[in-house]
């Protein structure tokens, strides 16, 4: 790759043998290698703080809108919502095996519950697709 992420130089500080010190001088060669690595992979939890407050010229009670995909009622973001879906519906995995996943691969605790609720939400979400489709 061209233009690696990361770069790591593993300088010649002093000589194994006579212990004299290297660092002020120049390299004869440098060897380069790259290793294409993952990046770590491990849960975020996103936390909103919806604000109210009652307007003081109509009465009426004003609520802060939550951004799209952190809705009141979701417990579970997008990303994760769709990986939870394509382990399930994609690559055939039974909801044992996908918090099995969840858990070894993310470090995330996800309840049985938890997995159903998502592919119901994902279910009415493609429900009028689906029904188009149909037709």
């Amino acid at each position: 790759m061209a233009n690696p992420n990361k770069v790591i130089e593993v300088y010649v500080d002093h000589c194994e043998n006579c212990h004299v010190n290297l660092l002020d001088r120049v390299p004869e060669r440098i060897i380069r290698r790259q290793v294409t690595e993952l990046p770590e992979i491990k849960p975020v939890v996103i936390e909103t703080k919806q604000y109210e407050m009652c307007c003081p010229y109509c009465g009426q009670m004003q609520r802060g809108k939550l951004p799209d995909g952190l809705e009141a009622g979701r417990q579970f973001g997008p990303r994760l919502e769709a990986t939870v879906i394509c382990l399930h519906h994609e690559h055939h995995m039974g909801f044992k095996r996908v918090r099995q996943v969840c858990d070894e691969m993310f470090g995330l605790t996800l309840s049985a519950g938890g997995a159903v609720s998502i592919l119901e939400r994902a279910g009415k979400l493609a429900a009028s697709e689906a029904e188009t489709i149909g037709e």
